[in-house]
């Protein structure tokens, strides 16, 4: 989690092998399903708010390995 302009908090998530397409799409998935903004920028999803811990739930149910999560 960072704190971006104006004092409001983002979800960053950064460090997945993936294609650029492919990130779009899990970013259209991850915005939907957590009601928030959210944008793909050079390989790094950010997500409007603080949604670390459904974010992480999320990348599990998608295939990510539990132990190559880190939640900071």
């Amino acid at each position: 989690m960072e704190m971006r302009r104006f004092g409001k908090p983002t979800t960053v998530i950064e460090g997945l092998k993936m294609n650029e397409k492919d990130m779009h799409e899990l970013g259209s998935k991850m915005k939907r399903a957590l009601a928030t903004g959210g944008t793909v920028k050079d390989g790094i999803l950010i997500l409007q708010g603080d949604h670390r811990e459904a974010a992480s739930k999320m990348l599990v149910s998608q295939g990510f390995s539990e132990r190559s999560i880190e939640v900071i």
